[in-house]
């Protein structure tokens, strides 16, 4: 049997979910791909390295829950704050409809969202669920989330600064989240996650972000993708779910998709990617918007990919 011709359900949403029997003899490929195997890679003649060493290396990242890093946070957290305010919520919304449908999460629910910044899923998981605690180690990330709670009047969210993994007590939820975050980078921080979370833990990871624009000058060899690009690496998301899976749990994963049109000036559309891919040519990157020219409106078809990966704790 051919482990990828099973059938893959889709919604207008772009919600896409699928399951594959893992425990198959013949589905050798999947085996392989998500590393269930049970294998030793042996280094140096002697040095042996275990799978989970081999998948938290795929995660490994030089942010620290460090004052020199949280100061970094504290920077990004108005531009963050506008970006909220004034960008699109459908990728968000989705995740939340999905775990929702899932049975993930209830109206009875409580949800602790770690790295939640200024809450861009915090607010859609409160308006959902019992109770979600919001938490992160930059002030400013907490404040901006403090300020968007009073704005929009939300009553069932409480903020918290706080580092992850973590040396404090922290109250145990239905639901630990945490989507993007470099602090959940590691073994320690998912056996905490596993550990706080009475029923599920749920990593939201993108796997791809980009546009038809950005799709053009890869495929033609003039981009190259930033392999330490979070929101371009599918590592992240395979180091994950291979993880969960050494440490015991079943892990499920889903994939949230969100694909639409933006419409740009064509001096603005120019600007964005001459800014974006200084080494490219200026006139190569105007030859590509003329083509998605239309009455000084520049069409770019924008396309992201999330992971969802869910894991029940019982």
């Amino acid at each position: 049997m051919n482990p990828f011709s099973q059938p893959c359900f889709s919604t207008s949403k772009g919600i896409c979910t699928f399951s594959l029997d893992c425990n198959k003899a013949n589905d050798k490929p999947l085996h392989l791909l998500f590393g269930i195997l049970k294998m030793q890679i042996i280094l140096k003649g002697e040095d042996i390295m275990d799978l989970l060493t081999i998948f938290e290396n795929k995660l490994k990242t030089d942010e620290q829950a460090t004052d020199e890093f949280a100061k970094k946070w504290d920077q990004r957290a108005e531009r963050f704050y506008i970006a909220q305010q004034t960008g699109r919520k459908t990728l968000q919304e989705d995740v939340v409809a999905l775990l929702k449908s899932k049975g993930i999460i209830t109206d009875e629910s409580t949800v602790l969202d770690i790295g939640a910044g200024v809450g861009r899923y915090t607010i859609p998981f409160a308006k959902e669920v019992k109770h979600v605690y919001g938490a992160d180690f930059s002030s400013k990330m907490i404040e901006y989330l403090n300020r968007v709670k009073e704005e929009e009047q939300i009553t069932n969210l409480s903020t918290r600064k706080l580092a992850w993994p973590t040396e404090e007590k922290v109250e145990k939820v239905d639901v630990a989240f945490s989507a993007m975050c470099p602090c959940t980078r590691s073994i320690e921080a998912l056996k905490q996650m596993s550990k706080v979370a009475k029923n599920y833990g749920v990593l939201a990871q993108m796997t791809k972000m980009s546009d038809d624009v950005t799709d053009e000058l890869i495929n033609e060899g003039f981009v190259e993708i930033d392999p330490n690009d979070p929101h371009n690496n599918r590592d992240l998301a395979q180091g994950y779910f291979n993880i969960l899976w050494e440490l015991g749990f079943e892990p499920d994963i889903n994939f949230v998709i969100d694909s639409y049109e933006a419409v740009l000036g064509k001096k603005e559309a120019i600007e964005f990617y001459n800014n974006r891919y200084k080494d490219v040519d200026e006139t190569l990157i105007e030859g590509k918007i003329a083509k998605r020219l239309n009455n000084n409106q520049v069409i770019i078809k924008r396309t992201t990919r999330l992971a969802v990966i869910s894991w029940s704790i019982k």
